[in-house]
């Protein structure tokens, strides 16, 4: 929980461009026409979104740069 208090800003920002770059349910409507159900669909949706932004975030607070550009310590 620590780290995820410490890169919110971090997190936020990787959360803004997923939402611009994917549209998760233009992506997941295929598999519910195949005969998914719409619960699970939903269940893929969020999944995918904790996955990425938290992963993303973990990634970039890896790269220097980011991390200066944001502010954080060593």
């Amino acid at each position: 929980m620590a780290y995820l208090g410490r890169y919110s800003l971090l997190i936020l920002c990787v959360h803004i461009v997923e939402l611009d770059l994917l549209p998760w349910w233009q992506i997941t409507e295929k598999y519910v026409v195949n005969g998914m159900s719409a619960n699970i669909q939903l269940i893929l949706i969020i999944a995918g979104k904790v996955l990425l932004d938290l992963g993303g975030a973990f990634v970039l607070s890896k790269i220097t740069l980011v991390r200066k550009f944001f502010g954080f310590k060593n």
